[in-house]
């Protein structure tokens, strides 16, 4: 268990910048620095990240944070375009002279949401967006070239992601393990895009670039005492798991790049960034949760690892003496429709953790984090205490192993620092 103890991000990048120390309402809001006041934000590229984030839901969550990409990653050209700034994520074009920037930017976002989400409430609500940014910008010859451009570049990415494979990877076959330590069905239905491991990575060389390799034999001590800890404090009726740890079970059990996203918001106004910072600040986040997502998913059907609920009740079953089997064991949490084998939550809080602490030079950044339906916010110093609890929540609601989380924690530290790395770079 010594992921957890330990923050293995490199935010020490060179070196370390002055430790920040400010708080917020919530994960939508803002704070203050310490004692200076922030130059004013722009906020085009967070206002279309909410709006994004809004209308995701509908396309399930893979779908989902791949519009989300598609659509910040065109917005990130269209605005370093005008600028000696950044490396371009795809486009490189050159803009026209004289097209506004501003306008670019808004027709990029535009353009791919309203190609992406066809409903008619849905596209109203984009419009809505788009009118407001278009009606900031002077009519003339300049907002209507930063349109055509915006809506090039747009286009562009589109293309780049038209045959990535996204639209058959919900739908490959997946059938039932029959042997111990391998993945069946359980009441949740049928698996979940088992083909999503295979889509066409964002930064990624391969989906299995960041593997970290297999589970622990079932004989092993290792899995002895994770799956212990699994059947103690992940039990339906668990006698041992205390209120606070139950409590986290509930608080990160919906989808986490919605947390990580809102906290991006909360950085961009916070810091005040620019519209080409804040630009590049959503760019990194959104190629980091797509390739997360492409990386967990191909790890679990790679190695195809039972879940706890099935584990535990075929316990006599598994070749590990000391295993005590539980037919009638059941989780605190429903169990997912995928393998085990590593855990979501965790490889993208620490590939999203890993990427915020190296943008902004520090893990220590104090924020609070919200969950639809739980009144009450959380709050965390670090980026890293926020990935650790997220792990152990899933340990509390019975739904994954302690091996699971620990692998996925170095798996996405790894991820988020080639994005870091490699991509949206300084010129």
């Amino acid at each position: 268990m010594t992921s957890r103890r330990l923050f293995s991000v490199l935010v020490a990048v060179p070196v370390l910048l002055a430790i920040f120390s400010w708080g917020c309402s919530n994960g939508n809001g803002s704070g203050s620095n310490s004692g200076s006041t922030p130059p004013a934000p722009d906020s085009l590229a967070a206002e279309w990240n909410a709006t994004a984030m809004s209308l995701t839901p509908t396309l399930g969550t893979h779908m989902g944070i791949r519009a989300l990409a598609m659509m910040h990653t065109a917005v990130y050209d269209a605005v370093v375009a005008f600028e000696d700034s950044y490396s371009a994520y795809h486009v490189d074009d050159l803009p026209p002279e004289g097209a506004s920037q501003r306008a670019a930017a808004a027709a990029a976002a535009y353009h791919i949401l309203y190609t992406v989400f066809t409903a008619d409430d849905q596209r109203a609500t984009i419009q809505a967006r788009y009118d407001g940014h278009l009606s900031q910008i002077d009519d003339g010859p300049g907002k209507d070239a930063g349109i055509a451009f915006g809506q090039s570049v747009a286009q562009k990415i589109m293309m780049l992601r038209s045959n990535d494979g996204a639209m058959n990877a919900m739908h490959v076959p997946h059938p039932d393990g029959r042997q111990p330590g391998e993945w069946r069905r359980t009441a949740s239905g049928e698996p979940m895009a088992p083909g999503w491991g295979t889509v066409t990575p964002w930064a990624m060389t391969h989906g299995h670039q960041f593997d970290q390799g297999g589970p622990p034999p079932l004989t092993s001590q290792e899995y002895a005492a994770a799956y212990d800890e699994a059947r103690v404090l992940g039990g339906k009726n668990s006698p041992t798991r205390t209120a606070e740890q139950s409590h986290l079970a509930m608080f990160w059990n919906p989808h986490v790049p919605a947390k990580w996203t809102s906290l991006a918001r909360t950085i961009a106004a916070r810091e005040g960034l620019s519209l080409v910072e804040s630009s590049r600040l959503f760019g990194l986040l959104s190629v980091t949760l797509a390739d997360a997502a492409i990386s967990v998913w191909n790890m679990k059907y790679a190695h195809n690892f039972w879940r706890p609920e099935t584990a535990i009740r075929l316990g006599d079953a598994d070749t590990n003496d000391q295993t005590a089997g539980d037919p009638a064991w059941e989780p605190y949490l429903q169990t997912p429709a995928f393998p085990e084998y590593v855990s979501g939550h965790s490889l993208t809080c620490a590939a999203a953790a890993t990427l915020l602490a190296r943008y902004l030079g520090t893990d220590a950044y104090s924020f609070q984090l919200t969950t639809m339906g739980i009144p009450e916010p959380r709050s965390y110093t670090s980026f890293w205490q926020a990935v650790q609890e997220a792990g152990l929540s899933r340990i509390y609601g019975g739904i994954h192993f302690d091996f699971s989380d620990e692998q996925a924690q170095l798996a996405g530290t790894d991820l988020g620092d080639y994005v870091y790395d490699n991509f949206f770079r300084p010129l």
